[in-house]
C-alpha cells in the first residue's frame, strides 16, 4: 500500500517537475509569436447586419444584407399604388443617405448593426388651386369615315374638338368650344356650332356642367343621336377640365416654332412627343366645312421631337377633295405639304407651301391642334 503510495508520489513529483518546466517555458514562446493574424499576412473581416425594419405601403430591398465598415450599402423602395417613399429610418443611430437616382439610395455602414425602416405615405392630389385655364382635346365632333356619300354620316363623331375651360375663384367663368368643323347645311339653321356655343354658355351662366340645356331646331333620328353624344363628350370635357385646373394641371405657355432653330416649347421647355388628330379634309375660312364639297375625314399623325416637328404623316380618304383633282391633292398630303411643315416647323406658313388651295385651312387648323395638345395634356 505504501509502495503504491510512494509510487504515486514519485509520480506526481516528475508531474510536478513538467508543469514547473511548462510554466517557465511557454511565457517565453508567445512572448515571441506574432501578436495577431494581421502579422501572418492575414486580417480578420468583420461584417455587419443590415436589417429590414418597417415598410407599411411599400416594400424595399437592401444590398447587400452583410457589409463591412466604410462600405457601400444600397437601398431601392417600391411604393404600393396610391403611395410614394417618404424617407428612411435606423436603428440605433442615424445614418445619412443619398439619393442616387432610379428610383435607388445608398449609405455608408458604420461599424455597427443596423436595422432600416422605408416610410411610405399617400399620394395628395392638391385640389386646393381655384385658378387656371386648361384645354382637352376629345373625339365628339362631326365627321364621317372615308368613302361616306350620304349627308347624315356626317354625324359619326369622329372629328376631334378642344374644350378650353377658364375657372376663377373656383368658378367656371368660360367655356370655349374650338374647331367645332362642320358642313353647317346638314343641320339646316340649326348647326351644332351654335347649339354647342350656347350649351357652353348655360354651363357659364350656372357654373354647372350639368346645366340644363335644350338645343334649338328639331333633332331626329341620326342627328339627334351625333347631339346627344357630342353634348355629352362637351359637359365631360369640361368637368375633367376642372379636376385638372384644381389639381394644379392647367394650361402650359406655348412659344417659339416658325424656324428649325426655333423649337417649340412649353413653359420653356423643349416639347417631344406624339399625338394624332382628326378634322375636316376641306375647310373654308373661318373654320366652316366648305358648302360645295363633301368633306371626309382628314387625320394627322404629328411627332415633335425637342421643339421641332421630325413627322408629319396625313391620312384619309383619296376622294377627300376634288379641288384640282383627287389625284393631285393625295400627292400633296402624301409628300409636298409634310415636307414643308417639317422645314418651316410651324403652321403658320402652310399656305406658302406649294400647291396649297382652301385645303391649307384644313392642315393648319390639325397642326396647330396638335400643338396645343402635346402642349396642354401632360
Amino acid at each position: 500500500m505504501e509502495k503504491y503510495i510512494m509510487k504515486n508520489q514519485n509520480i506526481l513529483g516528475k508531474s510536478a517537475q513538467v508543469i514547473f518546466i511548462l510554466l517557465c517555458v511557454i511565457p517565453i514562446i508567445l512572448s515571441a509569436c506574432p501578436a495577431d493574424k494581421s502579422d501572418y499576412g492575414e486580417t480578420e473581416i468583420i461584417k455587419f447586419n443590415v436589417n429590414k425594419g418597417s415598410h407599411e405601403n411599400g416594400n424595399f430591398t437592401i444590398t447587400p444584407e452583410f457589409a463591412e465598415e466604410g462600405s457601400i450599402v444600397i437601398l431601392k423602395p417600391q411604393a404600393n399604388e396610391g403611395n410614394e417613399f417618404s424617407n428612411w429610418t435606423f436603428f440605433p443611430q442615424n445614418v445619412p443617405t443619398s439619393n442616387i437616382g432610379n428610383g435607388r439610395w445608398i449609405f455608408v455602414m458604420p461599424s455597427a448593426n443596423l436595422t432600416v425602416s422605408a416610410v411610405f405615405s399617400a399620394i395628395v392630389i392638391n385640389n386646393d388651386n381655384k385658378n387656371g385655364i386648361k384645354t382637352i382635346t376629345v373625339k365628339g365632333g362631326l365627321g364621317r369615315s372615308p368613302g361616306k356619300s350620304t349627308g347624315t354620316d356626317v354625324y359619326d363623331g369622329t372629328r376631334s374638338i378642344t374644350v378650353t375651360v377658364t375657372l376663377t375663384e373656383g368658378q367656371i367663368t368660360n367655356v370655349v368650344i374650338g374647331h367645332p368643323v362642320e358642313h353647317p347645311v346638314f343641320a339646316g339653321n340649326n348647326p351644332f356650332r351654335t347649339n354647342a356655343n350656347n350649351l357652353a354658355a348655360a354651363i357659364v351662366n350656372t357654373g354647372n356642367a350639368d346645366a340644363v340645356f335644350t338645343p334649338s331646331g328639331n333633332y331626329t333620328g341620326a342627328v339627334r343621336t351625333a347631339w346627344n353624344n357630342h353634348e355629352l363628350v362637351i359637359r365631360n370635357a369640361v368637368k375633367t377640365a376642372v379636376s385638372e385646373i384644381r389639381a394644379g394641371n392647367v394650361n402650359r405657355v406655348l412659344a417659339g416654332g416658325g424656324s428649325r432653330l426655333t423649337p417649340w416649347t412649353a413653359d420653356g421647355e423643349p416639347i417631344s412627343g406624339e399625338v394624332s388628330v382628326t378634322g375636316s379634309g376641306f375647310m373654308r375660312s373661318g373654320g366652316m366645312a366648305s358648302d360645295s364639297n363633301l368633306p371626309t375625314d382628314l387625320t394627322a399623325d404629328v411627332v415633335l421631337t425637342d421643339g421641332l416637328i421630325t413627322a408629319v404623316t396625313f391620312s384619309g380618304d383619296e376622294t377627300l377633295c376634288n379641288w384640282g383633282g383627287a389625284a393631285t391633292m393625295t400627292q400633296r398630303l402624301l409628300n409636298i405639304w409634310p415636307i414643308g411643315i417639317r422645314l418651316s416647323n410651324n403652321y403658320h406658313d402652310i399656305d406658302a407651301i406649294s400647291g396649297a388651295t382652301i385645303t391649307y385651312n384644313a392642315i393648319r387648323d390639325l397642326i396647330e391642334m396638335a400643338i396645343s395638345k402635346l402642349t396642354n395634356e401632360y
